[in-house]
């Protein structure tokens, strides 16, 4: 019963990415942008991997579920921030020294 529960939580990002496309593929789901909206899927599903690979590894570790949880959803919304901050400071960094 726990395998099954902790297995479900794991995977449960993951597998509400594809429900995710479909409201807003289909309109169910408008965030104002029309079918750009579509592009908000990239970093759900880069969250939804990091939490799986975080929440596999704590799991081995044996810790317990809501700490499992917390790390997960914490640690992958940080490696997801500190991901888009670099991207975009590179960005920033290319774009001023093409304007030279």
């Amino acid at each position: 019963m726990i395998f099954t529960g902790k297995l479900v939580l794991c995977l449960l990002p993951a597998a509400l990415t594809p429900l995710w496309g479909f409201l807003i593929a289909d309109g169910y789901l408008n965030f104002g942008s029309g079918d750009k909206d579509l592009f908000l899927l990239v970093p759900w599903s880069l969250w939804a991997l990091l939490y799986t690979i975080i929440f596999i590894a704590a799991w081995i570790k044996r810790k317990n579920t809501g700490t499992i949880v917390l790390y997960s959803s914490v640690g992958a919304a940080g490696i997801l921030a500190t991901a888009w901050l670099a991207l975009f400071i590179w960005a920033h960094t290319i774009s001023n020294v093409y304007k030279q």
